[in-house]
């Protein structure tokens, strides 16, 4: 293929389709002058015929011309297949690594060292655990609140029945987030007037609403 730079580029764009006499090709560009035409000639990019009347020479793209202009081919590398879409268990999978590195984030700013192992919540007339995801459901129903139930709702039902603290029933339920066992939502509005009894996520916003699995 015959290697064209930019002033080759430029005449030859500008003369596209059409087939051109040398005064217009000169007014396509001002430097077409007859000799530079005729390198173009000799090189195969142009083909001379005549035009007119006065059988002006006229000049062409050629096939060559045209092959010259085409655009490189894409590499390899962008024509390579799409990696294929990620799957539920991908997602699940990067949130949590997500949740970890912002809990780390957050120690780190405040200057705290990692928090010890937290030992397993104790039980207060059942398991917290399963008190939970049951506390939500109940809650659900009796507020009608359509499956996106207010933590402190949830809190109420939980305490009732076990007498956890709002420490020990918070880190429960963090945690059953993280096993993926309940879902937790942000408020829309962190101002909100009762924003003090949901959940304060560093990095994350206020966590207000739960729904169970």
């Amino acid at each position: 293929m015959e290697e064209v730079d930019e002033r080759d580029r430029s005449l030859l764009q500008a003369i596209g389709r059409k087939k051109v006499t040398g005064s217009e090709a000169a007014m396509l560009r001002s430097d077409a002058t007859p000799p530079y035409l005729q390198t173009l000639v000799d090189r195969g990019l142009l083909a001379s015929t005549t035009k007119g009347k006065k059988r002006e020479s006229a000049y062409e793209l050629t096939p060559a011309a045209k092959d010259a202009l085409k655009p490189p081919p894409k590499s390899r590398a962008a024509a390579a297949k799409k990696p294929p879409p990620a799957t539920l268990d991908d997602l699940r999978s990067m949130e949590a690594r997500l949740l970890e590195r912002l809990d780390a984030l957050a120690r780190q700013l405040a200057g705290s060292r990692p928090a010890p192992p937290q030992s397993p919540p104790r039980e207060h007339n059942g398991d917290l655990r399963s008190a939970i995801p049951s506390a939500i459901r109940d809650a659900d129903l009796a507020g009608r609140f359509g499956g996106m139930v207010p933590i402190p709702e949830v809190r109420k039902v939980v305490q009732s029945r076990t007498g956890a603290s709002r420490t020990e029933f918070d880190d429960v339920l963090l945690a059953l987030e993280r096993e993926f066992l309940v879902d937790l939502k942000i408020a829309n509005d962190p101002r909100r007037p009762d924003a003090s009894e949901g959940i304060a996520v560093p990095g994350r916003g206020l966590v207000f609403f739960a729904l169970a699995r």
